[in-house]
């Protein structure tokens, strides 16, 4: 391995802004019409432009989702400021109350 990559280098940057909130609102359906402010928010308190960490949170507000679902409550269909909340809580981030 190491000789086919000897001299190849790729340098990754965390996504910003605009650029960010394209290309969340490209990769999940619970992204696409997200508040773009919310959407910041949670990237400036926890994934910081990594596709990692929002995987995590997108996998725990979909978790919240099915633990409504199998309650019978009303799930979402985008991210929100509560759903938010259930996600940080399940994906085991540092607890806080994302600002309405």
């Amino acid at each position: 391995m190491r000789s086919r990559l000897r001299g190849r280098t790729a340098q990754f940057t965390p996504l910003q802004g605009a650029e960010l909130l394209a290309t969340l609102r490209a990769w999940h359906p619970l992204l696409r019409d997200a508040d773009p402010q919310l959407l910041q928010r949670v990237d400036d308190r926890y994934c910081a432009g990594n596709f990692r960490d929002w995987a995590n949170l997108v996998r725990a507000a979909q978790k919240a989702n099915q633990e409504l679902r199998d309650r019978g409550k009303d799930t979402y269909s985008t991210l929100t400021t509560k759903l938010v909340g259930s996600a940080v809580a399940i994906a085991g981030f540092d607890a806080w109350e994302v600002p309405a």
